[in-house]
């Protein structure tokens, strides 16, 4: 578990479905995803590969993003390492927020706790985001956590 200052990140929990697929099915949400509106087949299996990630807390890793106020589940962040999208050694952080939490500095501050927690980036030797360069909220919620643009990726398809 990590703390911030209005946030926790921890480990999904059964109770999290309902928040989770708000978030998995909603367009405006998924819109940069690479896959779009998860179908509920889809969301079923990012649910039980959420939940096993955060029971090992290692990578890669997918956290749910909690407000202490209300203790309600606005979204998640993850580190991943799949060799087809970064290098050995790096870790890749991706987030996703409820739409009604949007604009609020929750992503921002998100972001910042998981870069900043060393138990969580100790083994990677640098972290990087894969962004959609029409996503504008995200590559300002990722210059505000102190990253900066390096390079154009292309992906097939």
């Amino acid at each position: 578990m990590i703390e911030a200052c209005r946030l926790t990140l921890s480990p999904w929990k059964e109770s999290d479905w309902l928040s989770a697929k708000a978030i998995l099915c909603d367009a405006d949400v998924m819109q940069f995803s690479d896959h779009g509106v998860l179908t509920e087949t889809q969301q079923a299996a990012w649910f039980q590969a959420a939940l096993a990630s955060g029971n090992k807390l290692e990578l890669p890793l997918v956290l749910a993003i909690e407000k202490k106020q209300d203790r309600q589940t606005i979204g998640y962040i993850s580190l991943g390492c799949d060799p087809e999208r970064v290098r050995h050694g790096d870790a890749e952080i991706g987030f996703r927020l409820a739409r009604d939490a949007w604009g609020l500095g929750y992503a921002t501050e998100a972001v910042t706790a998981l870069v900043e927690t060393p138990q969580m980036t100790k083994p990677v030797n640098r972290i990087v985001a894969i962004v959609d360069p029409h996503n504008t909220r995200s590559i300002g919620v990722l210059r505000k956590a102190g990253m900066s643009y390096r390079l154009d990726v292309m992906f097939e398809g």
